[in-house]
């Protein structure tokens, strides 16, 4: 009986052709003789010979056999093997998985937002810091001591968000009233003269706001309404300065 070789090596099962027209006779020869039950030895000689000729047509048992054999050997292989390499990596697989995660996880929770910092905290790697109005993450573990600097110089702190560059500052205008000659000003002292709101730049008494060299015209105060009540007609006088305090 044909033996596989598999997974030793690769076994050679035998392809079949179809018989032409012109081996109708052996064909049919060789029928006859594997159908007797007792052949002399000349025709055991023949069916040998006939056999060798057809060998590329028939199917022999012990080709069958073979083929048998080779399907059986892929099973156990498989069974026995493949299947339990496979579920030990997958088993593998999925520790590397949980392991990768687990560590991800811890990194992730590191991203802390510590609050302002402290010398005497110990930081762990990407924690976060204010400082001087500034944001820092920590580069390393047990991180404690080291004030952030941010800069290319800093190993301890990387810098993630600046501060912005301050802005103008506003006018700080405080209202005093109608303008009054006989009244001294001080910068940032804001009128009305006119319908029109001014505000002093320069210590003045009895210059007009309309002196370029103390005052700068802020507002025309048209649709302005200037009072201790609310205006009558608020769509005609959208803006009201409440001077009852």
């Amino acid at each position: 009986m044909a033996e596989s070789q598999f997974p030793l090596q690769v076994d050679q099962i035998k392809r079949l052709q179809d018989f032409p027209q012109s081996q109708a006779a052996n064909i049919a020869r060789y029928q006859t003789l594997r159908q007797r039950s007792n052949l002399t030895s000349e025709e055991q000689m023949e069916l040998q010979q006939l056999s060798s000729i057809l060998s590329t047509y028939i199917l022999t048992a012990e080709d069958f056999n073979l083929m048998a054999s080779a399907i059986e050997s892929t099973q156990v292989h498989l069974k026995n093997n493949v299947d339990g390499y496979i579920q030990a990596k997958q088993e593998e697989f999925n520790n590397i998985v949980q392991t990768k995660e687990q560590e991800f996880n811890t990194t992730l929770n590191n991203f802390t937002v510590r609050g302002q910092y402290d010398p005497t905290v110990i930081y762990q790697k990407w924690n976060i810091v204010t400082y001087g109005y500034e944001t820092y993450l920590s580069k390393h573990d047990n991180n404690i001591g080291n004030t952030p600097v941010g800069d290319a110089s800093d190993a301890h702190w990387a810098k993630i968000a600046y501060r912005g560059k301050q802005g103008v500052p506003g006018l700080g205008l405080v209202f005093v009233g109608e303008y009054n000659n006989a009244m001294t000003y001080q910068p940032q002292n804001a009128v009305r003269y006119n319908n029109k709101i001014y505000y002093c730049i320069a210590p003045t008494n009895g210059n007009l706001p309309t002196d370029t060299n103390y005052w700068i015209l802020f507002y025309d105060s048209q649709p302005i309404v200037v009072s201790s009540t609310p205006p009558e007609n608020p769509n005609a006088n959208p803006v009201w300065i409440d001077t009852s305090a």
